[in-house]
């Protein structure tokens, strides 16, 4: 008699798929408990139906994976080998996590925390902690994000790579004219203003170059994004940037693209840099 409750779990080989809309979204809805305790959050409520807040506690994973499939593609994301810990006491409280896991035959270290992880699952405003590390690059951001507009709403970030070419290659990017920059470290302070993400206290370290400045990346209503800014180094080496930047056409069939031409295909420039 009474109410079975289960509370600790230990998910040995769990696997997890998803779908990757063409409008980014990631479904990952489903039937149960917890897509109602999304669902309820949406309304905006601050706090959980009581018959919806589960008890949850500690969920250890062992060798776990995930895989987000693209619609209309073959294209697929793979992180294996995921090990670690969550924490989340209960549907309403606070989350925190520290997993391992590998992407393109490299390993790296995440962890997360989130004081309300149903406002962030429903697509609302939340904070986060958070930190990548990995032998290639590491990042942080600790702020207010909200996963729904792609937006991180404001807070500090920072990201820092000794090896650029190697990193860039680990997450399936080419860019040619690149091999010369091996450090980069960029840390700012990011606010949502309408429209604009703003980078406030830019400081950024490409090799031996060192800048700060203020940038501002404008989305309109139509067009490509706009970066505006500017940046003071204490030195410049302008023949590398104007043979790095100078638009050339993309090869027919090439995954390999410029800086100049991977910038066109994506966003409008407007920076102006200066120099001691």
């Amino acid at each position: 008699r009474g109410k079975l409750v289960f509370e600790d779990f230990d998910l040995t080989r769990p696997r997890l798929f998803a779908i990757r809309h063409a409008s980014g979204n990631i479904d990952w809805s489903m039937d149960g408990l917890l897509n109602d305790a999304v669902e309820n959050t949406k309304t905006g409520t601050t706090t959980l139906d009581s018959a919806l807040d589960a008890k949850i506690g500690e969920v250890t994973i062992r060798d776990g994976s995930v895989e987000i499939s693209e619609t209309g593609s073959a294209r697929k994301t793979s992180v294996t080998a995921i090990h670690g810990t969550v924490e989340w006491p209960e549907l309403s409280a606070a989350l925190s996590s520290q997993l391992s896991a590998t992407m393109n035959g490299k390993s790296f270290v995440l962890s997360f925390s989130t004081s309300q992880p149903l406002a962030l699952m429903a697509g609302r405003n939340t904070d986060v902690e958070a930190t990548l590390s990995s032998a290639l690059f590491s990042g942080q951001f600790s702020g207010d994000i909200n996963v729904a507009n792609y937006a991180l709403l404001s807070g500090s970030f920072g990201i820092n790579s000794q090896k650029v070419p190697d990193a860039l290659d680990w997450l399936g990017i080419r860019v040619t004219g690149l091999d010369r920059l091996q450090q980069l470290s960029l840390k700012a302070r990011l606010i949502t203003t309408g429209n604009a993400l703003r980078f406030e206290q830019v400081s950024l370290q490409a090799n031996e170059a060192f800048a700060t400045g203020i940038l501002d990346l404008l989305e309109p209503e139509s067009g490509r994004p706009r970066l505006s800014g500017t940046l003071a180094f204490d030195k410049l080496n302008f023949s590398a940037i104007i043979s790095a930047l100078a638009p050339k056409p993309r090869a027919a069939g090439g995954d390999d693209v410029t800086p100049g031409a991977l910038l066109g295909d994506i966003l409008d420039l407007d920076l102006r840099l200066s120099s001691t």
